[in-house]
């Protein structure tokens, strides 16, 4: 699912997440970057002859914000911060309990 969108220039930045924690930035509908990530991550990607890179931080058990940051060759150049999707909140608190419950079976 689409978290957030920057347009820079004529470029359209989309940031997506899956409920698995699979973030992926698209350039313009493109893939650019994808990998794994709870808390967030940095991802590094060039348009033309520029640098830029887009990091999601997100710190679990506070107040559920995501904040983004996109630098343009190491200068910031974009901030957002917005909520997050309470449908991952839900699913990762039930995988919490799921993985709680089978341990205490195992240790049992």
């Amino acid at each position: 699912m689409k978290y957030i969108e920057f347009k820079i220039g004529e470029n359209n930045i989309e940031f997506h997440n899956s409920l698995l924690g699979k973030e992926t930035i698209l350039l313009n509908r493109k893939k650019v970057s994808e990998k794994f990530s709870i808390t967030g991550k940095e991802y590094n990607f060039k348009i033309g002859e520029d640098n830029y890179q887009i990091s999601s931080n997100y710190r679990l058990f506070s107040n559920h914000m995501i904040k983004f940051f996109v630098k343009k060759n190491g200068k910031l150049i974009a901030k957002k911060t917005i909520p997050m999707n309470p449908k991952q909140r839900v699913y990762w608190m039930g995988m919490g309990f799921l993985f709680g419950y089978l341990i205490f079976k195992i240790y049992q």
